[in-house]
């Protein structure tokens, strides 16, 4: 395989446009062709990137090196087992499924097929998240607290708030404990109107770790600002790791140099990247490494907190 490795993408809407622009700047990439059942759509988008365009599934994917995956939340399922029957190596936007049989259907394919398949877990990449995981590495904690809240979006409308932004907090809390979850409740409410998905879920829960870890998480698409926040709160101190801003601030006493009972916050140094390149980047690197496991957050890795998200919206819309 050639150290500059050709790519796909299918969804030439916000999301593959990201991609594509990212892809297009990317050392050691090259966009092949731009897929999209709206040919005007794909073709604005190949146009502004420099790639092919096309409306035919078959020849998006003949010829490519990997595939990524940014069409609607409900197409992603099919699209991603159609790209493993080719063979092709495929990075799969968050969710890469919406129920679980279509998660167990895209596991088993990748798995008998042998091909790379990572998610869309972006945030991990955050150089905010990276900054903090490495401060809590081998600290005792005891509650996270996330908030991700944003105005309606007729964007998105094909999923809810859970699975649309709490999962990005769902999959933080996830990647710096392990454990499952236990005692779940989660209680909510949708706002009627036309156009933009409008929505508020409040879930909590306690992480079964060897020190359990209580965990609360807010998403809501009703606020007038964005907010994208967790704290999370060690028995030495607090990190508060802000998303949006890539910023990070903890106690003190977490720091290296700080005081050793100071509890004031205080900003911690993060090292600037772009989180999207960064995850392209592993996904590709992964790839010509002939490592399915290193390509970023496989999506077996991330089924238990796809598991979770469909926990809370159970208990919120029933069967």
């Amino acid at each position: 395989m050639s150290a500059s490795l050709a790519v796909s993408i299918l969804g030439a809407g916000v999301m593959g446009g990201n991609h594509a622009r990212t892809l297009a700047a990317l050392p050691g990439a090259k966009l092949h062709r731009i897929f999209d059942t709206d040919a005007a759509r794909a073709e604005a988008l190949a146009a502004q990137t420099g790639a092919a365009a096309t409306a035919d599934l078959d020849q998006a994917v003949a010829g490519a090196d990997a595939v990524v995956i940014a069409a609607s939340s409900s197409a992603h399922a099919a699209l991603a087992q159609r790209v493993i029957a080719a063979g092709k190596p495929v990075l799969i936007e968050k969710p890469f499924a919406v129920t679980l049989p279509e998660a167990e259907a895209v596991i088993g394919k990748a798995k008998k097929a042998g091909v790379p398949v990572a998610t869309g877990h972006v945030e991990r990449f955050n150089p905010a998240f990276v900054t903090a995981q490495k401060l809590l590495h081998g600290r005792r904690v005891l509650a996270i607290d996330g908030r991700r809240l944003n105005v309606g979006s007729n964007r998105i409308l094909d999923t809810d708030v859970v699975i649309d932004l709490m999962i990005h907090d769902i999959d933080a809390a996830v990647a710096l404990m392990g454990g499952s979850p236990q005692g779940l409740l989660a209680q909510g409410f949708a706002v009627a109107g036309e156009g933009a998905k409008r929505d508020h879920v409040l879930a909590a829960w306690t992480q079964a770790t060897p020190d359990p870890v209580r965990v609360s998480m807010l998403g809501s698409r009703l606020v007038p600002d964005r907010v994208r926040e967790t704290r999370v709160l060690t028995d030495d101190g607090l990190v508060v790791i802000d998303f949006l801003t890539r910023t990070v601030q903890a106690s003190e006493s977490l720091l290296p140099d700080g005081q050793s009972d100071g509890r004031a916050l205080v900003p911690v140094p993060v090292q600037p990247q772009e989180s999207l390149a960064a995850e392209l980047t592993q996904f590709l690197d992964g790839i010509r490494a002939g490592k399915p496991e290193a390509v970023g957050v496989t999506v077996q890795a991330a089924l238990p907190v796809l598991s979770l998200v469909w926990a809370i919206q159970q208990q919120l819309y029933g069967a």
